[in-house]
């Protein structure tokens, strides 16, 4: 037992008996390299889900996406025939209808990794069919010569672009799906116009539609920097807690309790077990020497104020054992082992510790030595001779 629970502590890692430790500057790791494969999966895996819920969370792009084709409709109705349009408007309709019912299933619906994916994948398809047709009525601009209509198409296709690029800037792959398909066909059909103008105006477009594109990409870089940030401390506040967890079991296991004593500070503590260990309420009891010191068996204070005190005159301590005196008499055996931390001038900034529980160790001890004594009496006193062998 004493061996294993020595082993706990160790692995704790909460103690270095010789040489006292001393505070030095470290590199922080970058929050990737805090993370294992799995982990690093999961969170990409959450930072898509949430890019895929700030698209779903969007209430306003399909509203105004269909105002803008009835109104594009009752603009270019005259140019194309009465079946072509109305058929263009019912499929832009049923597509609108579609993306809409698709986003209300994802809000619904559990994120596993798979589903994001394929939620992100359909995100992508739906804002694709949406552009290809917006990208039709670029066509116009084939069919009729008026400078009008064509700034009336440019004006409209290069807004619904701008506003793409905004709405759709959480996932960088729907955005670009949305962007290209609306304003490249408008650009192609400008250019083969032939007219100076014309070139003119595609070159404009062009370069309008880059500075969108390239404005996106920024934005979509500051959400996904700012969600891993999110999520990721996230993450690591649920490995902490676990990890809290596990260390208050391995200590009551070990009953084993850890303490700090802060020399430059009001903010010394204790675990949970070295608060069992003590027999003092968590709620109640502020954890300080002095604190502590009331708990110690009178006959046992002074050698442990001498130990206080060489550790923090030297900084070295290789343990030491005395008792407790609990409330209700009882008296525990316990050991200590402690380290200091010294500033670069040599001087005492905190005290780190162990508290072990052994009064089990100490009565089997005991009572071992009861046994050997009364079995070396026995012997002695015995008339016969005594003969031990082997096998």
């Amino acid at each position: 037992m004493r061996l294993a629970s020595e082993t706990i502590c160790d692995r704790l890692s909460l103690i270095q008996v010789g040489e006292p430790n001393r505070v030095t500057q470290t590199i922080p790791d970058t929050q990737a390299a805090a993370f294992p494969n799995a982990d690093r999966e999961a969170v990409d895996t959450a930072i898509l889900a949430e890019q895929i819920r700030l698209l779903a969370d969007k209430r306003v792009d399909l509203p105004v996406n269909f105002i803008l084709a009835v109104m594009v409709a009752g603009t270019l109705w005259q140019f194309y025939p009465v079946w072509v349009v109305v058929s263009w408007l019912a499929l832009f309709t049923a597509v609108l209808l579609f993306r809409y019912y698709a986003r209300r299933r994802y809000q619904t619906t559990a994120s596993t990794a798979g589903e994001v994916r394929r939620w992100a994948r359909l995100s992508t398809l739906n804002a694709f069919a949406t552009a290809c047709l917006w990208g039709l009525t670029g066509s116009v601009v084939l069919i009729t010569a008026d400078p009008l209509y064509q700034v009336f198409i440019v004006f409209a296709l290069g807004g619904v672009t701008a506003g793409g690029i905004v709405l759709n800037s959480s996932y960088l792959p729907t955005m670009l799906a949305f962007a290209l398909p609306t304003i490249l066909p408008v650009i192609v059909a400008l250019s083969a116009r032939g007219n100076i103008m014309q070139i003119e105006m595609s070159v404009m477009l062009m370069i309008f539609a880059a500075t969108l594109v390239a404005a996106g990409h920024g934005i979509n870089r500051s959400i996904i920097e700012n969600l891993r940030l999110r999520i990721g401390q996230d993450f690591l506040l649920k490995k902490l807690r676990a990890s809290e967890a596990e260390m208050a079991e391995a200590q009551s296991i070990a009953q084993i309790g850890s303490w700090e004593i802060a020399l430059q500070s009001d903010s010394d503590s204790c675990s949970m077990e070295a608060y069992r260990i003590f027999g003092v309420d968590p709620a109640t009891f502020k954890p300080s020497f002095e604190a502590m010191l009331t708990r110690v068996h009178p006959d046992d204070r002074e050698a442990v104020k001498l130990a206080y005190a060489k550790k923090l005159e030297t900084g070295q301590h290789h343990g030491i054992d005395f008792r407790l005196m609990m409330d209700d008499g009882a008296i525990k055996h316990v050991h200590e082992l402690s380290r200091t931390t010294l500033d670069e001038e040599g001087r005492a900034l905190r005290i780190n510790g162990i508290v072990q529980d052994i009064t089990e160790r100490k009565r089997a001890e005991t009572a071992l030595q009861f046994a050997n004594t009364l079995l070396t009496t026995q012997m002695e006193a015995s008339p016969d001779g005594i003969l031990v062998v082997d096998p």
